[in-house]
């Protein structure tokens, strides 16, 4: 199956959470705001949604300055 991280358009051959593809692609998910087909992904449901075919991610790091 086909996804997007980022723009960039990744072959997947298995069911993975979303939370352990981003993590095997080195992704700190504990620090980063992940977003789905536009919307914000809770937290919690990192490791229990499944990335599905044709999903969009999007990996957003926050970061405070000024």
């Amino acid at each position: 199956m086909f996804v997007k991280v980022n723009n960039k358009t990744i072959e997947i051959s298995k069911d993975i959470s979303i939370g352990q593809f981003l993590e095997s692609l080195g992704y700190d998910v504990s620090s980063n705001t992940v977003m789905v087909n536009g919307d914000v992904l809770p937290r919690d449901e990192y490791y229990r949604r499944l990335v599905k075919e044709g999903d969009e991610i999007v990996v957003i790091y926050l970061m405070a300055g000024g």
